[in-house]
């Protein structure tokens, strides 16, 4: 009977064990979904960030131009004139 007591004893203790095994690989997959899971996140942030600058820096574009009217580009973001151009007087 003790022979019976430590042969199971024995195969529980190797199931175990491997059971213990299948959850270290398992615990290991997850770290490196997860490491991967993140890199991908600061990817994603790092491309947010660029984004967010050239969104910033057109802002602020179009705020400089818009302090300078005389800017030839002002005219395509200011309002229209309400006073119709004046004739150039040349001298022929």
């Amino acid at each position: 009977q003790v022979q019976n007591y430590s042969d199971s004893l024995s195969s529980s203790t190797t199931y175990a064990q491997g059971q213990i095994n299948n959850l270290s690989i398992e615990l290991q997959e997850a770290q490196n979904n997860l490491t991967g899971y993140q890199t991908d996140l600061d990817g994603i942030s790092g491309n947010l960030t660029t984004a967010e600058i050239k969104l910033k820096f057109s802002s602020d574009y179009i705020s400089f131009l818009s302090l300078n009217p005389q800017m030839c580009y002002y005219k395509c973001i200011g309002p229209a004139p309400t006073t119709p151009a004046r004739k150039s007087h040349r001298v022929v």
